[in-house]
């Protein structure tokens, strides 16, 4: 199965086969005859002198069957012998694919049992571990011969899709996807890949060559291995034989495209205050070919997973798709411990003054009260990164909201006396409890625009009782008619860009 990996945050692919989405292209080449012009890819430098394993794949598409016609040969020098052949990977008169391989004193040739179709792209493919060659067609294993020893090679030039040197076997069709290794490819990486351009292809340690054609002009061709044999279209004119250059053609070579995923979803979850203590992960995938299956690290089946982690934790989702093509994305889920008090039973919150909304400090709370601070902007854990108030020496716990005012404002009065001259934001409502009409009187920190509001305690706005400009210091009074609103217990808000005050009131 083609797998490859990706890690989130921050994106990590790893060498494993995928696809590209890259322009296509393939190489034409001529039939030729003796005296004629040949067309041929000469590459320099490769040698499998004593090589036991071996395997080499390409594409094909053939408008004629000729005698021997080479995909990739390799000779070793001029002499026309047939052991001096190191390799030979051909298609025959009939149709039959084979793969001829020397070792200087022998040359032994297996054939696939299946014929080529003209006029379509084939993956054609063989394998040599040592002691047998065996043939793929189309990704399927198709013939084999037994043959042992190990290769000799002179070090002389591959040529694609031409013998120059002899016989002048030449190839009527085209090639695309040349891959050449040092090692056997299995049955399942045949099948695998075959759809799929190689997208590290440096990173593959036992591939010695491999031409993706997909340059669409020019007269050379980029070996993507890491060994960099430039392929030379046309090679060179020796005096007996005059080579030339394969046609740049649109590749029909069918190739899929792999999916590729991303898992999205809260990367933050705090344990030990439920409604956050979960994050809800989802892949999402583009390409590939529906239907999709999904796995994920936990044992999840589906496209979304809910995780709980009581630490941080990285979550993997693998994907296939339809073509067996799998994707793997990771995602890192972090986790702050919220739990505090007797038995851990509490939560921690970095609480925001009433009085003074940039005046933070951590707290240790009851549950019931955390909806309430939170949507008033407090945040959940400890306020160690906004740097907590010196005044306080441990971490100050409450069971009820009155509490958390009283020792609120005690505090905020420790805050002015470090802090002369400061401007402080007020507000107050009276009568309180409020039975017909009451007051509000509110100062603000700066000239700006700022509102007060009614909510109720499901955080649902009910009226805006102020709204426009006011002056730093100036006491501003509005009235509202709390007989209008049903008994109960209201919150009046004042605010002004980020600050925010909040005053408890309750209707009779």
């Amino acid at each position: 199965m083609r797998k490859f990996y990706m890690l989130f945050l921050g994106v990590i692919l790893l060498a494993f086969p995928a696809s590209i989405s890259a322009q296509n292209y393939a190489l034409q080449f001529a039939p030729n005859s003796i005296g004629l012009q040949k067309n041929t890819v000469t590459t320099y430098g490769l040698n499998f002198n004593g090589n036991t394993t071996l395997s080499i794949e390409a594409w094909v598409n053939l408008n004629s069957f000729q005698t021997g016609s080479p995909i990739v040969f390799k000779e070793n020098g001029a002499n026309c012998s047939t052991p001096k052949i190191a390799i030979w990977f051909f298609v025959d008169e009939t149709g039959h694919m084979g793969l001829g391989l020397g070792n200087g004193t022998e040359f032994n040739a297996a054939f696939s049992n299946s014929t080529l179709s003209l006029g379509e792209w084939h993956h054609v493919a063989a394998t040599w571990d040592g002691a047998l060659i065996t043939l793929y067609l189309d990704g399927v294993a198709d013939g084999t011969l037994i043959a042992g020893g190990q290769l000799y090679d002179d070090g002389d030039e591959i040529n694609i899709g031409n013998r120059w040197n002899c016989y002048r076997r030449s190839f009527d069709g085209m090639i695309d996807e040349i891959r050449i290794w040092n090692d056997v490819r299995s049955e399942a990486e045949l099948a695998d890949n075959m759809y799929l351009e190689l997208s590290a292809p440096e990173l593959e340690s036992d591939l010695a060559l491999y031409y993706n054609f997909n340059e669409g002009t020019g007269t050379t061709t980029t070996d993507q291995s890491a060994n960099e044999y430039e392929g030379l279209l046309g090679g060179i004119a020796y005096p007996a034989s005059t080579t030339t250059a394969p046609s740049w053609v649109d590749s029909g070579v069918p190739f899929f495209t792999c999916p590729t995923v991303e898992i999205t979803g809260d990367d933050l979850v705090y344990d030990g205050y439920n409604p956050y203590s979960c994050a809800d992960l989802t892949a999402n995938v583009t390409d590939g070919t529906a239907p999709f299956t999904y796995e994920w690290s936990n044992g999840d089946t589906g496209q979304s997973t809910e995780v709980c982690p009581d630490e941080p934790t990285v979550y993997t989702v693998t994907v296939t798709d339809a073509n067996n093509c799998s994707v793997s994305a990771d995602f890192l889920v972090d986790v702050i411990d919220v739990h505090c008090g007797w038995g851990g039973n509490k939560v921690l919150v970095c609480h925001s003054s009433f009085w003074w909304p940039d005046y933070k400090y951590t707290i240790c709370t009851h549950k019931f009260l955390v909806p309430l601070l939170l949507y008033f902007g407090d945040e959940l854990g400890s306020c160690d990164n906004y740097k907590s108030t010196p005044f306080i020496e441990g971490i100050p716990e409450f069971e009820t909201e009155a509490e958390l005012q009283q020792f609120d404002q005690m505090m905020f009065e420790k805050y002015k006396l470090s802090n002369p001259g400061l401007i402080e934001t007020n507000l107050n409502v009276y009568p309180n409890p409020v039975e017909t009409f009451a007051n509000v009187q509110f100062t603000t920190l700066v000239n700006d625009y700022a509102t007060v509001e009614i909510y109720d305690l499901m955080g649902r706005k009910i009226e805006t009782i102020f709204n426009g400009i006011t002056e730093v210091g100036v006491m501003n009074q509005v009235t509202f008619d709390g007989s209008k609103l049903q008994s109960g217990t209201y919150l009046i808000i004042l605010k002004q860009g980020e600050n925010v005050l909040r005053q408890k009131v309750t209707i009779k």
